[in-house]
């Protein structure tokens, strides 16, 4: 017999009544430039059993309409991937001498705001890291270009000790 979900849902009616519906859809985020929070770094396996980067950000600034809505960026591990792996990390200040103890270092990207533009080519899109940001622009009216260049950091963020 099916739960009968009505008398635990009922406290939301009032709520739901009030409440506008959500702006921005389900579709895809537009090619852009984005600030975005990462959420995750972890190593995963591709549908092709290759080992992969797999990051999960979330936008924090930029347009309104996309604030909140998830990106997530794969990077194969194969050897003609590793120069743009390699600047990805380098972005965070990891200088590695061995890149089979990355699994270590992933997990201390957590928290980071980045600067990232995606770019779609056809039915595949990309997500490039541009810059490590010290804090997010408000969202939709960015700050004036001159306070933009203030809130990023250099290339390399001492805090973390690699």
């Amino acid at each position: 017999m099916p739960e009968n979900w009505q008398s635990e849902l009922s406290q939301f009616d009032e709520a739901y009544k009030g409440t506008e519906p959500a702006k921005s859809g389900g579709g895809p985020i537009p090619d852009g430039t984005y600030q975005a929070k990462i959420e995750s770094v972890v190593l995963k396996r591709a549908k092709s059993q290759a080992p992969m980067i797999a990051w999960t950000l979330k936008i924090v600034g930029g347009n309104r309409e996309f604030l909140d809505r998830t990106i997530w960026k794969n990077s194969v591990i194969q050897e003609n991937t590793l120069a743009f792996i390699k600047k990805d990390l380098e972005l965070f200040g990891i200088k590695m001498m061995q890149f089979s103890k990355i699994q270590a270092y992933l997990p201390r990207l957590a928290g980071r705001v980045v600067e990232l533009r995606k770019v779609t080519d056809g039915e595949y899109s990309n997500i490039y890291l541009n810059q490590v940001v010290s804090r997010p622009a408000a969202p939709a009216e960015a700050a004036p270009k001159e306070e933009m260049a203030e809130e990023k950091t250099g290339e390399e963020d001492e805090s973390i000790p690699f």
